[in-house]
């Protein structure tokens, strides 16, 4: 389970999971040990993230969402993308 972001917005952890072989390219987001619960964030080919709303069981407090999707999105976009597809060579990016 490798870890992309060690402490996004102060408090959260964003990292992927080695075995996900089937699904576009996501990280999951959490502030207390990564589990399957974790809120997912997709990324998409026109270089935007976003939540996904049926994912996670509220790992990440609801007034955090968009500002988390901005900084995925400005800052860490093409580092996430780059560490995930180490993992999974055939990964692609969702369309919208």
């Amino acid at each position: 389970m490798p870890t992309a972001i060690r402490y996004l917005l102060g408090k959260y952890k964003v990292h992927f999971w080695s075995n996900e072989l089937e699904e576009p390219v996501h990280v999951h987001v959490t502030r207390t040990v990564p589990s399957s619960t974790d809120t997912k964030f997709w990324l998409y080919a026109d270089g935007v993230v976003r939540h996904e709303p049926a994912s996670g069981i509220k790992t990440v407090e609801s007034r955090d969402l968009r500002e988390i999707e901005k900084e995925l999105t400005e800052v860490h976009f093409q580092t996430l993308y780059e560490q995930f597809v180490k993992t999974h060579p055939d990964a692609e990016l969702k369309q919208k």
